[in-house]
């Protein structure tokens, strides 16, 4: 009995998972107590945008198609590679007289034409230069950048980077999304809800938006706000597993062990290798005395965390089932 009370304490009555870290950009579960850094395979790819917690198993986390970085603008006033044919006038009396120099075309240099300026008058020039602070990178780009960012777990460089493709785009709504994940592993919960907020008011059926807020408010004891944008989440996108998983959690927190339990159920049903949630539903089936249940879901996760890969979950899980017969 003393793993599993020592368990118990560790994880609040929520999750586990000790070597599984947080951060995908793309999957909506929250990460455990005992995790602090995302790995790599959580992590969410470069896309058009996803956000929520991080997932807790590589296999959770979605992929996308990747966002090809934008083609650098040419500055305006700047010349091509086509050499530009000229044609010789004659000047009027009293005007300047044109030169054309021309130099071979590729391998040769691009053609420039040299204009000698009337008596008086300031030389003309073409060359055109950004503006101060006008930047010529794309929004886009900015975005991807972040998304990079975030992977290296360099959450305050990914904000900069999404906070400059916001300025470029307002209604960029999957960069607010990616700038609430960053906030969220920074533990700025306000933050990550008021990015949640903005994305929701660009494109209120979004449900990943609604499941990252739900985690944020989660994680600041507003549980029943929580559950509102889960619920709606849910309502939106009745397929994602990660949303029922994440509602469980903060059943738990409120000590509704009986609705954690259907919620951990449904999230099970939704994806058959969530090992995650079987052994959370383990811990609550414990919670509630029935020990039978418990030791299945944890041999059933350690089982699942093995074939993942994930030997210190596996043993965990697999010593907390002991633990009980």
């Amino acid at each position: 009995m003393k793993l599993i009370h020592q368990s118990i304490t560790i994880l609040g009555i929520v999750t586990f998972l000790g070597s599984i870290s947080c951060l995908d950009v793309n999957a909506q579960t929250k990460p455990t107590q005992r995790e602090s850094n995302p790995t790599q395979e959580e992590l969410e790819k470069p896309t058009s945008g996803e956000s929520e917690k991080p997932s807790l198993s590589p296999s959770s986390t979605p992929r996308e198609t990747q966002v090809v970085p934008a083609t650098p603008e040419v500055p305006a006033g700047s010349s091509t590679n086509t050499p530009t044919p000229t044609t010789e006038t004659t000047p009027a009396p009293g005007q300047a007289t044109p030169t054309t120099e021309t130099t071979p075309a590729p391998g040769q240099a691009t053609p420039t034409t040299e204009t000698t300026p009337a008596p008086g008058q300031a030389t003309p020039t073409t060359e055109t230069t950004p503006k101060p602070g006008e930047s010529q990178i794309s929004a886009e780009e900015y975005y991807r950048q972040g998304a990079i960012k975030a992977e290296q777990r360099q959450y305050k460089e990914a904000i900069e980077d999404y906070t400059q493709a916001i300025k470029l785009k307002p209604d960029y709504a999957e960069a607010y999304i990616k700038r609430g994940i960053a906030r969220y592993f920074l533990k700025d919960y306000q933050g990550a809800i008021d990015d949640s907020t903005a994305a929701l008011k660009i494109d209120p059926n979004n449900a990943r938006a609604l499941t990252n807020r739900g985690n944020a408010y989660d994680d600041l004891g507003q549980h029943e706000k929580a559950l509102a944008d889960y619920n709606e989440a849910a309502r939106i996108d009745p397929k994602d597993a990660k949303v029922f998983y994440n509602r469980g959690i903060a059943h738990n927190r409120m000590k509704n062990d009986r609705a954690a339990i259907q919620d951990y159920t449904q999230a099970i049903e939704l994806r058959a290798d969530f090992a995650e949630a079987f052994f959370n539903r383990g811990v609550t089936y414990y919670n509630l005395k029935n020990n039978q249940a418990a030791i299945k879901d944890f041999q059933q996760a350690a089982e699942l965390f093995k074939q993942q890969g994930n030997t210190k979950s596996a043993t965990q899980a697999q010593e907390a089932a002991q633990s009980l017969q």
